[in-house]
């Protein structure tokens, strides 16, 4: 049997050196992986913190928002006025006729135009009366209309019957 030979002292010394090599090497590694790790760690709550505070920000928006749309609806206003004359093609009047009375009863319902649309369906029974009791008159021919639908939003629309004056009682 062969007895081991003992390491000449440039082996041991080598052996040592690469011992001590590995312990630095991973000392050094374990020294960078726990910097590099407590940095991404307060990264994170960083972001965390951050996150936290944009949600908060998006939360007070939406509310803010809600509560600005509510008190908008409360506040909608008629923007435009469309007259529609629902017996156009049976009146048998020119178009030229129909454009003028489109247009006087318009010109009538104007000062609802920027008004609150609450304010407006207030007054929505005055506005009927006030459209059936005048006497609109193109081209020297008195003619009245009748109110059959209104309906009202940011847009007015107001469907009338026209009738010439003699013939309405």
């Amino acid at each position: 049997m062969r007895v081991p030979e003992t390491p000449t002292p440039a082996v041991k010394r080598f052996l040592v050196g690469v011992v001590l090599g590995m312990l630095i090497g991973w000392l050094f590694f374990i020294y960078q992986y726990g910097d590099v790790h407590e940095s991404l760690l307060l990264d994170i709550q960083t972001l965390e913190s951050e996150l936290a505070k944009q949600t908060r920000t998006i939360d007070i928006l939406r509310e803010d928002q809600v509560k600005q749309n509510e008190e908008n609806e409360r506040r909608l206003t008629v923007q435009e006025v469309r007259i529609i004359i629902a017996n156009e093609r049976t009146s048998k009047l020119s178009e030229w006729t129909l454009y003028e009375l489109k247009d006087l009863i318009e010109q009538e319902v104007e000062d609802v135009r920027n008004k609150d649309i609450a304010h407006v369906a207030e007054s929505r029974f005055f506005l009927q009366r006030m459209l059936e009791n005048k006497t609109f008159t193109v081209n020297q021919q008195e003619y009245q209309v009748s109110l059959i639908q209104l309906f009202l939003y940011t847009t007015l629309e107001v469907h009338v019957e026209v009738h010439e004056a003699s013939s309405q009682s």
